[in-house]
């Protein structure tokens, strides 16, 4: 196996889904944020679509943790519209992200691919909000 056991600040091993996993580098070394953010509006031809193909390659985000596209508010806030939602690979790919995203919506909406990492110690996934992130729309 070419990986190691990782333990959380409890000393209980990590684990994913009931299984103990070898992971490269650990897993718990991961920080929530925004990847990749956009303005998109359906009633402008120049703002409808976002092309994603450029965030489907490897080292784009954490190992083993998630990713989510969402749209949130402006002023933006921790909440928001879930649009899609997937893995980040051991390779640091966002398994499942579209090729695009087009909004059918006639107002300008922030949208954002965050990556979320999982908080062992208390067993549930944290996401950016405002307090960690910085907003990088075009």
């Amino acid at each position: 196996m070419d990986g190691k056991i990782f333990f959380n600040s409890d000393g209980k091993v990590i684990m994913r889904n009931g299984k103990v996993w070898f992971f490269k580098q650990c897993p718990c070394e991961c920080e929530p944020k925004v990847l990749a953010s956009k303005v998109v509006n359906g009633s402008s031809e120049s703002k409808r679509c976002w092309d994603l193909r450029g965030y489907q390659d490897r080292e784009i985000g954490t190992p083993f943790n998630r990713w989510r596209l969402i749209e949130v508010s402006d002023p933006r806030t921790c909440g928001g519209v879930l649009y899609n939602e997937g893995d980040i690979d051991e390779c640091g790919k966002l398994v499942g992200l579209p090729d695009e995203f087009c909004s059918r919506y006639s107002y300008d909406g922030y949208m954002e691919i965050q990556q979320g990492c999982y908080d062992y110690d208390n067993s549930r996934w944290v996401w950016p909000c405002p307090e960690n992130s910085s907003r990088r729309y075009s």
